[in-house]
């Protein structure tokens, strides 16, 4: 009953948010703009109707997860309704430019609710999925590879591919099979695959050879063989004590041989499309999973330094890498060609102040690809430091409910899922993040829930969805 209380709390403040926003959009519009009332009054019947149906229906799952993720939907898509309305600075600046990107992300986050509910509703116990290994491995391999065969390039990354008119980026999509196929790799770990074992046996025979060729030639030139033959009796338990251990950790390496060359592959991909900010988020997902399953910190440091090598390589072989690092060290010396936009990001960040200009007032469309890359400095410049701070907590109670999804389950393929999905928007918020506001070299990549993208938003809430029912799967168990 506590929990129903603080719930509806949570969806009364959504809900106040919600009217407040888009109500204000209304009113700062030239004209009055009843488009942005409807979306709002379809906002709030769509948090209503996904809350009522989970906590209905489904009351073993966490329903924070649902509550924190339309909380973030509902700040993005106020902030898109108010860009695409033609003011700066509070004054009408141009006529005939909407492009209402705010009703086309609606739709998206209408689609994005039925697939959170319907994964809730329709997957049955996830255990069962752990067997389909090669068939995510196929499909993440199919997804990564698209943009390298036939993306196009925007913004220097070549990473869209377009297919009847719609265009949309294949690692979004090949995000969710990598981390379906690194947790039913990962669950098994210590067990090697037959054909990894077959290579590795047909290897280790030919010098094993080499060695008993050797040790004959030695035996040979030794005197008394009386003495060594005791020698070797005595020593014969620890041999085999040497022998287990030896095996057991060549096992434990081998089982791992086929993940990595699979996340390598999508490394290798990313920088062929030179999507550094793809090629991170992948990096953050498979060295959390790699923890999670074999809590062995020099995987990590091993991962770190093979990652760090390959973005030495990355940066001397792409000139696109070169560009992104020369612009992140001195943006300012930048600022009138290649780093336009993070240099406008930045004044937009500090325009605003604490508590921001004002829905309206500030300029953010100055800053180019604004509605994806850079919303996030939209909402600091006209709604404060203080509003981004509150985004980024609620990115972080987001992780912190999805992970705790994770603690409670008790099949290690379902909690290396729900570990996988958490980390890859955790992974994604704090890379755009970063890079908006020059902690780290920009990415072009889009703030989950909050940004305009159709894929991306698809995406975030099928993860979600499949989260949630790895929290109902884990209530059950306690």
């Amino acid at each position: 009953m506590h929990n129903l209380k603080e719930e509806k709390r949570v969806l009364r403040f959504t809900y106040l948010l919600t009217v407040i926003l888009f109500v204000n959009v209304t009113i700062i519009s030239p004209t009055f703009d009843k488009v942005s009332l409807v979306m709002g009054g379809m906002m709030c019947g769509l948090l209503g109707y996904s809350h009522f149906i989970i906590r209905k229906f489904y009351p073993d799952g966490d329903k924070y997860i649902l509550l924190f993720s339309n909380l973030l939907a509902v700040i993005g898509i106020a902030m898109l309704s108010r860009l695409d309305i033609p003011i700066s600075g509070g004054a009408f600046i141009e006529e005939g430019t909407r492009t209402f990107l705010a009703a086309k992300q609606i739709i998206f986050f209408t689609i994005g609710i039925a697939a959170f509910i319907m994964v809730v509703v329709i997957l049955p116990d996830l255990k069962s999925f752990s067997n389909y290994k090669y068939v995510y491995l196929v499909i993440t391999i199919v997804f990564m590879s698209m943009g390298t065969l036939l993306g196009q390039t925007i913004g220097g990354a070549k990473n869209w591919v377009s297919i009847a008119g719609f265009t949309f980026q294949p690692s979004e999509f090949g995000k969710i099979t990598l981390v379906a196929y690194l947790a039913s790799a990962l669950k098994d770990y210590g067990q090697v695959p037959s054909y990894v074992r077959k290579l590795f046996n047909k290897a280790n025979s030919k010098l094993e050879s080499k060695k008993e060729d050797i040790k004959q030639l030695q035996e040979n030139n030794v005197e008394n063989k009386e003495t060594v033959k005791d020698e070797e009796v005595k020593s014969e338990e620890i041999k085999k004590e040497k022998a287990k251990n030896r095996n057991l950790s060549i096992n434990n390496i081998l089982s791992l041989a086929e993940p990595a060359a699979v996340v390598a592959i999508c490394l290798m991909f990313m920088l062929l499309q030179t999507d550094l900010g793809s090629a991170l988020i992948f990096f953050g997902i498979s060295v959390t999973m790699l923890y999670i399953a074999t809590s062995k910190k020099k995987y990590v440091l091993i991962s770190l330094g093979l990652f760090v090598i390959g973005a030495v390589a990355g940066y001397f072989l792409f000139g696109h890498v070169r560009v992104r690092v020369m612009i992140w060290k001195d943006p300012w010396k930048y600022g009138y060609n290649e780093g336009l936009q993070l240099v406008q990001g930045l004044i937009s960040l500090s325009e605003g102040g604490v508590f921001g200009t004002g829905l309206g007032l500030g300029y953010p469309k100055f800053v180019p690809v604004v509605t994806t890359d850079f919303i996030f400095s939209a909402i600091c410049e006209e709604m404060g430091i203080l509003t981004g701070i509150a985004v980024m907590l609620i990115y972080f109670l987001l992780f912190y409910r999805c992970i705790r999804a994770a603690i409670y389950v008790k099949d290690k393929f379902s909690r290396l899922l729900a570990v996988g999905y958490s980390t890859m928007i955790a992974s994604q918020a704090l890379v755009i993040i970063g890079g908006v506001t020059g902690a780290i070299p920009l990415t072009g990549i889009t703030l989950p829930l909050v940004s305009y993208g159709g894929s991306s938003l698809l995406i975030t809430y099928f993860s979600l969805g499949i989260i949630q029912k790895i929290s109902e799967e884990g209530n059950r168990d306690e």
